[in-house]
Parts: structure tokens; sequence; C-alpha cells
């Protein structure tokens, strides 16, 4: 496994042993034209030996060059030196996943690497393309929690190990699309939470591990390992917003104070209606002007008459004092005496009590008239103001 250190394969130069895989070795390389350390994966001397195998891996790195975007990790170079076939991508100082999993056992930090891994799968998918081995092991961490996809695009080969993270449609050798990479993503979920994989093809609750998490987390993972395809998430997207969703704290409703239940708020005031035009009461008050006018002109003219002529009084009547009558000649007692007026003074003769003239009735009749127009315009005036009203 260290037979490639200290050696140059093409422009790099092989510093360290970092890892392997089921049929790569990982290498830490230098390369002095940029003064930069790169990551130089090779296959395995087993794979080497299958054409087949090493067809695959030069066109996996052709096709990883081709998918620019901040969460695949970057291919710079590949080809075959003799015995070694190879690939040079970015170099990662924090290494694989798989190395840093308890790191992401809180939900929040695994939806935050979720929704990179998921950017990388939609740029992928947007090409045709399908990861299909989408595990721990080929995503690394840049930064500590930027991931970057890598190893991907290589159909699934008859023979090789069956993992927890491929899909049942993988296993039997079905249509492979990107729903598998959807069951794969909800897989390395459960694993992130839980600490270890589901058994394989088990669709396994995340809630009897970790009983305090919410449920709807652990919708969304049963969801992502449904064994149908068509009752996955059908997009990275999906998922991603699935579980956003699923996390997001459920704010409680808000509690009313004292001052609520003692101070209802005040009923909205009703929309002020327009009001239309009372014809009616127009027509009828225009009628009732016309009726006063007539009246005014018939009745007062003959009121001012009567009242601007005097009334004539009757001459006093002259009276002439009656005849002295000779007494009877009867003997009889002398006539009472009869007192006398004084010289001058006339006696006062009693008039008669004048009887007042019949022409009240025409008073009458107007104040009459008048109380009853009066009423008659009071009545349309409530009237036409209650018509307004409603």
């Amino acid at each position: 496994m260290t037979e490639l250190l200290g050696k140059t394969i093409g422009q790099f130069q092989i510093v360290e042993f970092t890892g392997e895989s089921e049929d790569t070795l990982v290498y830490k390389g230098f390369q002095p034209s940029t003064n930069r350390y790169v990551m130089v994966k090779a296959l395995k001397p087993s794979a080497v030996r299958d054409q087949a195998r090493v067809d695959q891996f030069l066109q996996q790195a052709e096709l990883v060059a081709q998918v620019q975007h901040p969460n695949i990790l970057p291919v710079y170079d590949s080809g075959r030196e003799e015995d070694v076939v190879y690939q040079v991508s970015q170099y990662v100082e924090k290494g694989t996943l798989g190395e840093h999993l308890y790191e992401f056992s809180d939900p929040r930090k695994a939806l935050n690497l979720i929704s990179g891994i998921s950017e990388g799968l939609d740029a992928i998918h947007a090409l045709g393309y399908v990861h299909g081995s989408l595990m721990p092991a080929n995503i690394y961490l840049d930064d500590g929690t930027h991931p970057l996809l890598t190893d991907f695009g290589l159909p699934q080969q008859a023979g090789r190990p069956i993992t927890p993270y491929l899909s049942p449609e993988q296993v039997q050798g079905g249509v492979v699309d990107r729903r598998s990479d959807i069951y794969a993503m909800g897989v390395l979920l459960y694993e992130m939470l839980v600490g270890e994989t589901p058994p394989a093809g088990v669709v396994v609750s995340v809630r009897a591990k970790r009983p305090e998490l919410p449920e709807a987390v652990d919708r969304v993972i049963l969801k992502a390992m449904a064994q149908n395809p068509d009752q996955r998430f059908q997009t990275a997207v999906e998922f991603r917003g699935a579980l956003d969703t699923a996390l997001r704290p459920v704010t409680p409703p808000a509690q009313p104070t004292q001052a609520q239940y003692q101070q209802p708020p005040p009923a909205p005031a009703p929309a002020p209606t327009k009001k239309g035009t009372n014809w009616l009461a127009i027509i009828f008050g225009a009628g009732l002007i016309i009726v006063l006018c007539i009246a005014a002109y018939l009745i007062v003219p003959g009121l001012i008459g009567d009242q601007g002529t005097p009334t004539e009084q009757p001459p006093a009547e002259e009276t002439v004092p009656p005849a002295p009558t000779e007494p009877p000649l009867e003997p009889t007692q002398p006539p009472e005496v009869q007192p006398t007026q004084p010289p001058g003074e006339t006696p006062e003769i009693e008039q008669p009590i004048e009887q007042p003239e019949e022409g009240g009735g025409i008073l009458d009749g107007l104040c009459g008239s008048i109380g009853f127009i009066g009423g008659a315009v009071i009545f349309a005036g409530v009237l036409g103001f209650r018509r307004r009203q409603t």
C-alpha cells in the first residue's frame, strides 16, 4: 500500500498514504508547478487487471471534470503510467465524512450538511447523471462542514458487495435513477443521527434509537427510504425542504393577557354605505310648499283687509227728557222729592253691550289650516330622515 511513496506519477510527487476504499488507494501528493498539495487516487493492482474497471475509472474522472460546482470535488488530471491508473483532485485536509460522522449527530448540523450534499446532487442530476455510490467515504469535508462529492457516475457492478446505501432497485438490478440517490441520502441522514447504518434493505425508525427526535424527522427518513421509488422524494431539493420543515421550531400561540380578557378588541366600524336620493320625500316636500303658497295667497290678503278697516260704531241716540205730566188732582200725600242733579252735568246714558262679530271664524280656520300643514311638514321631514338613516 505504500509502494508509491516517494515516487512521481506524471508531475505529482507522492508524499503520504492517507487511506483506501474498496478498490483504490489514496495518497497525498505535491505538484511543484503550482506549489500545492493534491490528492492522488490510484487503482489497486487487482483492479488494474480488469480492463473494464480501468475504463470506468478513467471515464469517471472525465465526467467529474465536466461538473463545475462548489459541492463537487474538482479533478485536475487522470491517466495511466505503466501499471498505475490514477486520478488527481483537490486535496482536502479534513478527510471524508466517514471520519467525522459523530460531529453531525445534532439535527441542525446534519441539516446543513444535507443541504450541501443535495445541491451537489442537483448539479449531477441536471446533467442526466446519477451518483450511484453515495456514502460517507465518497463525501469529503472542506473546512470541516462543506461537503464535496466524488466517485460518482459509475454503474453498480455485478458481484460487488451490497452496502446499506444501495437502493432496492440497485440490489435487484432494476432501473437506477436519481431516486436511488434519494434513498442513499435517507440512509446517510439516519447514520449521522444514530451513529450507525440500518440493516441493508430494512427500514428502521430513527426514533427507536433516539426517541427525543421530532416525529417529522422520522417521517422524512422513512419516506426517503421507501422501497418503492415512486413513494420517495422525487428530487434532492424536495428532500432538503422536507427536512428543513421538520426541524423548523414550532412557535406556540401567544396566550392572551389579563388586559385582553377585560378589554376585548373593539368591533370594526361598519363600512359606510352610500345613501341614495330620497325622491319621495323631495316630491312630498315640494307639494307641501305649493299648498302653503296657495293657502297664503288665498287667506292672508283677506285677513289683512279685515284687520285694516275700523269697526263703525252706531251713533248714540239723544235722549229727550219726558214731558212733565200733571199729577192727578186727587188730594193725596205730597209727592216724594226726587234728588236733583247738579246743573251742567248730563246724565249718563247706558250703552248697549256690543256682541263680537262672526268674522272670528276665518282666524280659526286659518289657524287650523296652518297647524295641519305644519304637522304634515314635520311628518314629511321625519319620514325623509328615517329613510336616509336606513
